[in-house]
């Protein structure tokens, strides 16, 4: 007995689900659009009015990287006469977002651009026991903007639209997604004569002649003076305080010549790659700014000591 009576309850249920399945889709009438452009009335708008206690909910598609328009012809939803409503349309979107409560006789377009995966936005009218009104046309439209309309990319850069996303092609000189990185084509070994040295621009490069350019010029042999070929080192001795035989740093100008370096292991002269050459006319500039700067220090302090210390 207890069997047959939990069938029936169960046939009972399902019918009832069922007729109201049947009469929530004959009150609502279509509530799934998958269509790029469709328009949804409210239920009741042909007769003029929506009934009262009704739920009704729409479920519109949209694909990723996709942008819909919401407009509204018609809005006529019961309101409180301030801002609150009574009968009401919200839109949900797929980022959790919604419209909040749209009621009253008008409200502005809407617009959303779905930058996740493909999903749903609900749409769900509700009213109350109380006023009946005509109800809402809501129109939408569906469309994929063009990624390339915001010009992305930089310095010369072609944007190509794949799949809704952008790709960059860039012209020689610049990469990274939106060819904003420069290239430094001087890290590239043998891109310039090897009496020159190469110098790296914004998207571009230029090879110059090395300020060490003699190929002809003396060969400097560790622990020697200067190019002149002075090998005394008794000067460098005393001012490095190094017995050793060697030459200092400060002991020496560097020669505006191209030098053969000699290998210690060896014996026999290297010519300096192009990387050597840039690093050695920098390391050359910043040494000619010290001896500057030492010089300078020297006369200040002269002058310093003389004003401090008075000789009586």
């Amino acid at each position: 007995m207890l069997k047959s009576c939990s069938k029936t309850l169960f046939y009972t249920y399902f019918l009832f689900s069922s007729t109201n399945a049947q009469l929530g889709s004959l009150i609502c009438g279509p509530t799934s659009f998958n269509q790029n452009q469709a328009e949804i009335r409210s239920p009741g708008y042909s007769r003029g009015q929506y009934p009262a206690s009704t739920t009704c909910e729409y479920s519109i598609s949209i694909s990723a990287n996709e942008e819909i328009v919401f407009k509204f012809p018609e809005m006529d939803l019961e309101d409180d006469g301030d801002t609150g409503c009574y009968d009401k349309l919200v839109i949900t979107f797929p980022d959790g977002t919604d419209s909040g409560d749209i009621c009253g006789d008008s409200t502005d377009d809407m617009t959303f651009t779905n930058s996740g995966m493909a999903a749903s936005i609900k749409v769900t009218f509700s009213s109350d026991t109380s006023e009946q009104r005509k109800g809402f046309v809501m129109e939408y439209e569906k469309s994929r903007p063009d990624p390339c309309d915001s010009e992305p990319c930089q310095n010369g850069g072609t944007c190509m639209a794949v799949m809704g996303m952008v790709r960059c092609a860039c012209v020689p000189g610049w990469t990274g997604q939106f060819c904003a990185e420069d290239v430094d084509e001087c890290l590239d070994g043998g891109i310039c004569e090897s009496n020159q040295i190469c110098v790296n621009s914004p998207g571009s490069y230029a090879c110059e002649a090395s300020p060490l350019e003699d190929s002809e010029a003396p060969v400097v042999q560790p622990g020697s003076s200067s190019a002149s070929g002075s090998t005394d080192n008794s000067d460098s001795q005393s001012s490095s305080g190094s017995s050793s035989g060697t030459s200092s740093f400060s002991d020496f100008d560097f020669p505006e010549t191209n030098q053969l370096f000699v290998d210690e292991t060896t014996g026999n002269p290297c010519r300096l790659s192009d990387q050597g050459r840039n690093l050695l006319s920098m390391w050359v500039e910043e040494y000619k700014n010290w001896r500057n700067l030492m010089a300078d220090y020297e006369v200040k302090y002269a002058q310093w000591k003389a004003d401090e210390c008075p000789e009586k």
